[in-house]
């Protein structure tokens, strides 16, 4: 299995020498806020270790809140249509209009520019499609997406449907799985 770390904040490590499987660290090694050094680094948080050449962050298990990477394919829920622009709700929604419990709401948006017109046209989009875009996607409607772009403002989701892979989903069951069980495909 891939090691993991215990303790309590998020924690990246930056280090000349190499970590050992049991911590041990070689003589240079720059630990950030959050970890302890005394020949052994000592994550702040439990999670599973991440290695980039030498840099070592630790990717807490329990975030019930999804934050998204590019190329994430994720199923949403169109929450409302703008001018020229669907948002989409990325958090789960109960029968009494709740946000799943946690009372956090993740909203992505989704530019006309990033679907493909009926016929699978490429042009430019018009004042024509933005009045013809409940045509595509209502609000309530169930759709799969890549994520394209993650504002490094705000955290902002962009997401296409440009791909015949992506579109309104029909017919069938959502089951609601919170982010720290679904495990990233590299």
């Amino acid at each position: 299995g891939e090691p993991t770390a215990t303790s309590t904040a998020s924690t990246n490590i930056q280090q000349d020498d190499s970590v050992g499987q049991d911590g041990e660290t070689g003589a240079n090694e720059n630990s950030s806020n959050g970890t302890n050094s005394n020949k052994r680094l000592v994550a702040s948080v439990a999670g599973t270790v991440e290695r980039v050449n030498k840099l070592i962050s630790v990717i807490p298990l329990a975030s019930s809140i999804y934050s998204g990477q590019v190329g994430d394919l994720i199923v949403g829920r169109i929450s409302s249509v703008g001018p020229t622009r669907w948002k989409v709700s990325l958090t789960p929604s109960t029968k009494s209009g709740g946000g799943g419990g946690s009372g956090i709401t993740r909203e992505a948006q989704l530019p006309l520019s990033g679907v493909d017109l009926p016929g699978g046209v490429q042009r430019i989009r018009t004042a024509e499609d933005a009045r013809g875009m409940r045509q595509l996607f209502a609000e309530g409607n169930l759709l799969s997406a890549e994520v394209q772009q993650v504002s490094q403002s705000d955290g902002t989701l962009m997401l296409h449907t440009r791909s015949l892979r992506y579109g309104k989903l029909e017919n069938g069951v959502v089951m609601h799985v919170p982010p720290a069980l679904v495990r990233r495909m590299r």
